[in-house]
């Protein structure tokens, strides 16, 4: 079970340190936030939307080993993934050129929903 928390923990870190990424890339900076700085609205909005799915997907996975029943396993899994989706909204008001949004946390809430989905259906 450790290394699954751990998959799942570290994919945490890679979605905070994606949304710690400037929002304007400047002159000198690394090809990462040139490449964020540059992706279309649209793409963005997919990728939370894909992100959370995936994030609770892997929190459901990582969660199996303990003998909880199903609608509890989905429901640690969906509430892990989203409250780290509206904390990452919140960090992101705190950065220069970033903004949070309840747009935003509705996609993260519904790609966490849409990954349970997917897990419960690969399931069976």
């Amino acid at each position: 079970m450790e290394l699954r928390v751990a998959v799942a923990l570290t994919f945490m870190g890679v979605l905070f340190v994606l949304s710690s990424i400037p929002g304007r890339a400047r002159p000198g900076d690394r090809l990462l936030v040139r490449i964020a700085a540059r992706t279309p609205p649209l793409v963005q909005k997919t990728l939370h939307v894909l992100f959370y799915g995936g994030l609770s997907w892997l929190w459901f996975w990582a969660l199996a080993p303990l003998p909880l029943q199903l609608p509890n396993r989905l429901l640690a899994a969906f509430l892990i993934a989203a409250g780290f989706g509206a904390f990452n909204e919140w960090h992101q008001i705190r950065l220069p050129d970033r903004y949070g949004s309840l747009a935003d946390v509705a996609l993260n809430s519904t790609g966490a929903g849409l990954g349970l989905l997917l897990a419960v259906f690969l399931a069976e």
